[in-house]
C-alpha cells in the first residue's frame, strides 16, 4: 500500500567562514571552573526555593547551591526557624522532590543569620538544629 512520504528540497547550502558555536565548555582544568556550573547552581536554587515555596514551607531567607561545588549536590538554606522540626522540614522538603532524583543529596539548613554564600563556611564544621 502506497503513502505519502515526508521529503525535503535543498534549493541551497550555504556556509560561515567564521561560524558560531554555542555551547558550554565541559570538563575543567586545575583550578579553574567550566561554564556549567555559573547556569546550572543558579537555577537550581531558584528551583529549590521555589519547590520549598510552593509546598508551604514558611521562613526560607535564602537558597543556595555553591559553585564550588561544580555541581548542585549541595543546597544551602538559610531560614528563619519558627518551630522544631523546622529544619528537618526543609531538608525533607527538598529530598522528597523530584528534584532530588538528581542533585541535592546534602542539605544544610542554617539560621538566618548565616551567610549561605560564604564559601568557606561549612569546612569540617558540624551542623545541627
Amino acid at each position: 500500500m502506497k503513502s505519502p512520504k515526508p521529503y525535503i528540497k535543498v534549493t541551497a547550502i550555504t556556509h560561515r567562514n567564521d561560524p558560531i558555536f554555542r555551547g558550554l565548555l565541559e570538563g575543567n582544568s586545575p583550578g579553574h571552573l567550566t561554564e556549567d556550573p555559573y547556569l546550572t547552581n543558579i537555577t537550581t536554587s531558584a528551583v529549590a526555593w521555589y519547590i520549598l515555596d510552593h509546598n508551604g514551607v514558611p521562613g526560607i531567607v535564602d537558597v543556595w547551591c555553591p559553585i564550588e561545588i561544580a555541581g548542585p549536590d549541595e543546597f544551602r538554606v538559610s531560614i528563619k526557624k519558627a518551630y522544631r522540626g523546622h529544619a528537618k522540614q526543609v531538608a525533607f522538603g527538598i529530598w522528597g522532590s523530584n528534584l532530588y532524583g538528581w542533585q541535592g543529596k546534602y542539605v544544610y539548613v542554617v539560621d538566618d543569620d548565616i551567610d549561605v554564600h560564604d564559601g568557606g563556611l561549612y569546612s569540617g564544621q558540624s551542623i545541627s538544629e
